[in-house]
């Protein structure tokens, strides 16, 4: 049976929302084979560091109106084109072995080294770092010759064009945090549909700096046939051009490293045989 109208356009909402801004299968490359990692170039020699303002506004989470304390927080990258990506998870109570409780911010921080093609996940709550090891197929310079390198918002741009059910409006050039950006709105379901009209609607705005290589804001914003909505923006601010610690794309030391296998994405997961209903115990 399918869903009705408002709870699937809110299930998809979420579904792309989640492929934009978690890693998933296809982003634990590290991006490597798209010059790109979560909206932020390689690129070398264009270091810089930055914080993040993220305001939500969703009834869907039971925070109508009001911004909530999870999302993007801070991003680096070095001169190496090593990028870290600071997220949080929210505000937990922890419960230390003496009964005394205090609360805790949890933080999922991604690190994308292009010099080692692996992709490391450091969470903050457990103190556990999870490790992804390149495909040997896969291990190769990425980087474009010097002087054919095509500027990062049209190749980010022509990227996000590519799928034939959505629809990309050009939102021309505005200064946002400094920095001259130039914009675009991709519209998922239905296709055409903006803000601000009567029907449902969703869609994904994005405003890319060539001079910083990255994507400086993103807005995430939809509408269901009975009138929810969600909305999502996340600014750069406070960037600084310079070189930041090298400790930041390192593993603390008071971490267990987990080592994933390479191969797990593509090994089938083994189907159990079930139990004739007339069998009997051994």
């Amino acid at each position: 049976m399918p869903l009705p109208g408002s709870r699937a356009l809110i299930f998809l909402f979420l579904a792309i929302l989640a492929v934009l801004t978690l890693p998933s299968s296809a982003s634990a490359q590290c991006g490597l084979l798209k010059q790109d990692f979560l909206n932020i170039s390689l690129e070398t020699g264009n270091a810089f560091v930055a914080d993040y303002f993220t305001n939500t506004r969703s009834p869907i989470l039971g925070v109508s109106g009001s911004p909530i304390n999870t999302g993007l927080k801070s991003v680096a990258r070095d001169s190496e084109g090593r990028v870290r990506i600071v997220r949080s998870a929210g505000k937990y109570i922890v419960k230390e072995t003496d009964g005394v409780a205090t609360e805790v911010e949890r933080l999922s921080i991604i690190i994308c080294d292009p010099t080692t093609f692996t992709l490391t996940t450091l969470d903050t709550a457990n103190k556990t770092a999870t490790v992804q090891p390149p495909r040997g197929n896969f291990q190769r310079n990425i980087r474009p010759e010097q002087g054919k390198a095509e500027a990062f918002c049209a190749r980010l741009f022509v990227m996000e064009r590519r799928f034939p059910r959505f629809s990309v409006d050009d939102l021309g050039r505005q200064t946002i945090s400094g920095y001259d950006t130039v914009g675009i709105r991709i519209h998922y379901a239905p296709l055409g549909a903006t803000a601000g009209e009567s029907g449902p609607f969703s869609y994904n705005e994005l405003w890319c700096s060539d001079v910083l290589g990255v994507v400086v804001q993103q807005t995430n914003e939809s509408k269901s046939q009975r009138g929810s909505e969600f909305k999502r923006e996340s600014t750069m601010q406070n960037i600084e051009r310079r070189e930041p610690e090298l400790s930041l794309f390192q593993i603390p030391s008071d971490y267990t490293i987990l080592q994933r296998d390479a191969s797990a994405d593509r090994r089938p997961l083994p189907r159990s045989i079930p139990v004739p209903s007339d069998a009997k115990p051994q």
